[in-house]
């Protein structure tokens, strides 16, 4: 199962965390991170997603926290975000896969989700 296009780290979804609106995920790991670093996070928030940094390396915790905030109530795991992302993607697309192409990426964007999907179902 599929993470849907909808619910993707580039897509718009706005949330509110400590104060600051982010439009994606994109946006909160790549502000957490540099504010985390002590750089000037702030340019960051009216900037266009295509034009943000590469994501290479984040906190897990941190991506957890956001994706807890725009995830809606469902009761389905993902297994595998499609995305040409290394890091958060499976490194390839759903449309390849069924033509023989392997998993090069760490899928991590899709582990976070359901790691944050079994502790809102162990609260319950």
């Amino acid at each position: 199962m599929f993470v849907p296009k909808h619910l993707g780290h580039l897509e718009p979804n706005e949330f509110t965390l400590y104060g600051f609106t982010y439009p994606t995920i994109a946006h909160w790991i790549v502000i957490q991170t540099s504010a985390k670093n002590g750089g000037d996070f702030r340019k960051f928030f009216d900037m266009p997603v295509d034009e943000l940094p590469e994501i290479k390396r984040f906190n897990h915790g941190m991506l957890e926290e956001g994706l807890n905030a725009i995830l809606p109530d469902i009761k389905r795991g993902y297994k595998y975000y499609d995305s040409m992302h290394h890091v958060l993607g499976i490194g390839t697309t759903k449309m390849r896969l069924g033509f023989g192409d392997e998993i090069t990426g760490r899928n991590l964007y899709a582990i976070s989700i359901q790691k944050v999907l079994n502790k809102r179902k162990a609260f319950k």
